[in-house]
């Protein structure tokens, strides 16, 4: 009967143990490098507080006009409902298993 208690609190150590978090130093870092790597890819970064009135010279209207039409194209819209239903699968019915 001592087997039972004792696995028991091996158990519960165990799933305590789990939940604690043991990278403090990482956890504090987290989303540091997409803010690095955004930095390092933006040419001007003053360009975004003060943008320029006129279009970048060589640049035509028919140009540029394609190009915000495509990033509109590409951005999603965040209104838009879901295509398709949100499934989530529990258990293995009838994955093969076998």
């Amino acid at each position: 009967m001592i087997k039972l208690p004792c696995v028991i609190a091996i158990t519960a150590v165990t799933v305590c143990g789990g939940c604690e978090t043991e990278t403090p130093h990482f956890d504090s870092q987290l989303g540091s490098s997409v803010a690095n790597l955004v930095q390092a890819q933006t040419l001007d970064p003053g360009v975004a507080g003060n943008p320029a009135a006129l279009a970048p010279a060589g640049a035509d209207g028919q140009r540029m006009k394609t190009a915000v039409d495509q990033y509109h194209k590409d951005v999603p819209k965040t209104d838009q409902p879901v295509s398709r239903p949100i499934v989530f699968e529990v258990g293995n019915a009838g994955g093969g298993g076998g």
